[in-house]
């Protein structure tokens, strides 16, 4: 009883002083979807569970990876989703992590092309999403002829027909794609490109009571159980603490 009256005085302490965020998600399954008029998806149900948590009316919104980072980077009243990476870390408050990828090299498994390390796979045709994780580690890693595209669905599509040789992609999105996508689903996998995180965050200069209150509503989701189950609904693990990186 303590905890809902408590719970109950914060959503309310919060409705009142301050108006409503704008909560964006990467829109790439799994991260967000629709499936039979239903919203769901990893980051969207994370998302909007910590919101409900904070008083806020739980809309969360897909937008584009690289519109979304620019709209929480120049508008106070805007939250999203965000691939960490250290030339970012100034530029954004980082709440909480939602979770950890790794990136891989997959291509058709009857494809006589060699994806088993970056200089094997350099000068293939490479499909990735655009802004994502895949698209930024394609690029530190120097692949030569990389083909963006907005979902993942388009390079499912691409990689089964014959118009890129290799997909980089995200092993939870790999997973999720293989359980939607079977008939186009007999992979190979190649190289791991690397581990990235996926973090909850919004502009530089956020209130930090905001911040506080935001961080308090995931870590109760930690403790219990909701985010954990959230993650295995969508086969990620749970990743490492780690602390939010230093603002």
């Amino acid at each position: 009883m303590l905890h809902i009256i408590c719970a109950y005085s914060l959503a309310l302490l919060t409705t009142c002083a301050y108006s409503e965020e704008t909560l964006l998600v990467a829109n790439v399954m799994p991260f967000i979807c629709i499936e039979d008029g239903v919203t769901k998806g990893v980051l969207y149900e994370i998302v909007h569970e910590a919101a409900l948590r904070v008083g806020h009316s739980g809309t969360v919104n897909p937008m584009p990876t690289r519109r979304q980072a620019e709209l929480a980077r120049r508008n106070a009243d805007t939250l999203t989703t965000l691939l960490y990476t250290e030339s970012r870390q100034a530029e954004y408050t980082w709440l909480f992590k939602l979770l950890d990828d790794r990136i891989v090299l997959v291509a058709n498994a009857d494809a006589g092309v060699d994806i088993s390390s970056v200089e094997a796979a350099r000068n293939l045709r490479i499909g990735v999403v655009l802004g994502g994780a895949a698209e930024y580690a394609a690029n530190r890693l120097g692949f030569s002829n990389i083909q963006s595209v907005a979902s993942v669905e388009s390079n499912v599509r691409k990689l089964a027909i014959g118009r890129i040789d290799a997909w980089v992609v995200g092993y939870g999105t790999m997973l999720y794609a293989q359980s939607h996508f079977k008939e186009h689903s007999a992979w190979k996998f190649g190289a791991v490109l690397g581990d990235y995180s996926i973090y909850f965050g919004g502009p530089r200069h956020m209130n930090p009571e905001r911040v506080k209150i935001w961080r308090q509503a995931f870590e109760s989701m930690r403790r219990d159980g909701n985010y954990a189950r959230i993650l295995r609904a969508y086969n990620y693990s749970i990743p490492d603490a780690g602390g939010v990186p230093a603002n």
